[in-house]
């Protein structure tokens, strides 16, 4: 004769794991829209981290070459 509490898989009923797994992917409907933004903000603050260590970079090679910056270069690869 079996023991009527090990008919539950690990102790839970159908009911309650259901119900676990709606709120979990409630949650995780909610954190995924908070977390789309904090991607975008970490993408801007890598392009502005970005920019700025190129402008370092030309300040530097100004330095460097009696304040003169590097050369412009047209759309078609050549110099102007």
């Amino acid at each position: 004769m079996k023991n009527k509490k090990n008919d539950h898989f690990f102790g839970f009923t159908l009911i309650e794991l259901l119900t676990c797994l709606t709120v979990v992917s409630v949650l995780a409907a909610l954190l995924g829209g908070s977390l789309k933004k904090v991607m975008e903000k970490g993408k801007s603050v890598k392009c502005m981290n970005n920019l700025r260590q190129l402008g370092l970079a030309m300040a530097q090679y100004a330095q460097d070459n009696d304040d003169v910056f590097p050369p412009a270069l047209s759309d078609t690869g050549t110099r102007k």
